[in-house]
């Protein structure tokens, strides 16, 4: 974590890049934790900020806090693009 952290100072487009390419949430289901509210969707992987996208209904969540309590790790899951 802590030479991923001195990365991201450094070379935050590199620390970005590695960070998503080992992304395992990426194109899975996963049920979130925010609050008090708890909802299903896809997730869409990090933007630029580190905040993760999940996709749900009719919108796109941009989530800088909250929990994945749990992703669906099927084979057969959609891997989603940003």
């Amino acid at each position: 974590f802590m030479k991923m952290l001195r990365a991201y100072q450094s070379h935050p487009e590199e620390a970005l890049a590695v960070y998503r390419a080992r992304d395992i949430l990426k194109g899975r289901q996963v049920t979130v934790k925010r609050g008090s509210e708890t909802f299903a969707g896809t997730s869409l992987g990090v933007d630029s900020d580190f905040s993760l996208l999940v996709s749900r209904e009719d919108r796109i969540e941009r989530l800088t806090s909250g929990e994945v309590i749990h992703v669906s790790m099927e084979e057969d899951d959609a891997r989603g693009t940003v």
